[in-house]
């Protein structure tokens, strides 16, 4: 999408709806091994809408490929059948299917809102709480960041395995926010609607923002405090007891409120969702190569996520999350003292662990 649009100048789309039996047919691919998880039309003239169609009767879809006998798998090949099954869930079988899905997604930019917390029911009182103090929040900064080529970005992105914890210039993480999070064209992403994902935020060395946890904002263009603190070590706990979420810069928490998605999209949502969120860490990326910063996927503890980033993330699902800074000179994989590590010495040591 990047080097179609930015360094060629054409029109491209991610397509996610199309008939998976006829695609995966066309291409030969492998039944029950093998899938197309998305279309990128490039070229054309631009949008999907306008990509020709044929005028003729439907040609009918290739006849699936026979699953592969045991033998012919290559050895050492892990099954998960969850995968599967989720993936089979959200298989569209016919063009009448595809033209619903498209119909769900054009209405789904009033379902999924940026940021936007769960209603209220109609009776809903507080109760005599204190007021709310007043949200503090950071306008992106403008410019002042200068970036290697794209093509050179791409051809140079590695994973980060070490952090050193410098700070990170404010004007680098403006760019990469501002970038990565443009919502990407898609047929499940209409004019005028919201995106499928939000951007979250732990900041543990920042130039000029407070180290604590934040939500982005695309709309506006700024980062909003949820928390002020420092929560390196609350990082390397919810990247799934890792260094590189303590030492990192900042920490970004790409999530989705599936329930909105999944009644827009029905299961084909998730997929959507997983599409939308892996484009915006892919450009995290290349963003970070470009300025000359280290960044890496992670794992993570989903509901604890959920759970650090509530109220304002409650009801939402982390999608994927990425740790950016500069990168160690000694770019190893370090040792961290995990909170599951303490916690299951001090049971060793006759701790209760009530």
């Amino acid at each position: 999408l990047a080097t179609a649009q930015a360094e060629i100048g054409l029109p491209a789309e991610v397509v996610a709806g199309f008939v998976d039996g006829a695609v995966n047919g066309l291409l030969g691919l492998q039944q029950g091994r093998e899938a197309a998880l998305c279309l990128v039309p490039v070229g054309a003239g631009g949008s999907l809408q306008e990509f020709p169609r044929d005028s003729g009767e439907q040609s009918a879809a290739p006849p699936p490929l026979p699953v592969a006998a045991p033998g012919d798998a290559d050895d050492g090949v892990i099954e998960y059948p969850e995968i599967r099954r989720i993936h089979h869930a959200s298989c569209l079988a016919a063009d009448g299917e595809v033209a619903a899905w498209r119909a769900g997604a054009a209405a789904l930019s009033h379902l999924v809102g940026e940021g936007r917390t769960r209603e209220k029911p109609q009776n809903y009182s507080p109760g005599p709480t204190a007021a709310s103090p007043p949200t503090t929040r950071f306008p992106l900064s403008k410019g002042g960041a200068t970036s290697a080529p794209l093509a050179q970005a791409v051809l140079g992105r590695v994973s980060t395995r070490r952090f050193s914890r410098e700070p990170l210039p404010f004007s680098k993480l403006s760019s990469i926010l501002q970038e990565a999070t443009k919502r990407p064209p898609a047929d499940f992403n209409r004019p005028g609607g919201e995106g499928l994902v939000d951007t979250y935020v732990i900041a543990s060395a920042v130039e000029g923002l407070p180290s604590g946890a934040y939500f982005f904002s695309p709309r506006d263009g700024e980062l909003e405090l949820l928390k002020e603190g420092a929560f390196r070590e609350e990082a390397g706990h919810l990247c799934f007891e890792q260094a590189l979420g303590a030492d990192a810069s900042a920490v970004l928490f790409v999530m989705s409120d599936l329930e909105r998605v999944l009644a827009g999209l029905g299961s084909r949502g998730y997929r959507a969702a997983q599409l939308e969120a892996g484009i915006v860490v892919g450009n995290v990326y290349l963003c970070a190569q470009s300025l000359g910063l280290g960044a890496s996927g992670v794992t993570f503890y989903d509901d604890e996520v959920t759970a650090f980033f509530s109220p304002h993330a409650g009801g939402k699902s982390v999608m994927f999350v990425t740790v950016l800074g500069a990168t160690h000179l000694k770019n190893q994989v370090r040792p961290f003292r995990s909170r599951v590590a303490a916690m299951l010495d001090a049971l060793a040591r006759g701790a209760s662990g009530a």
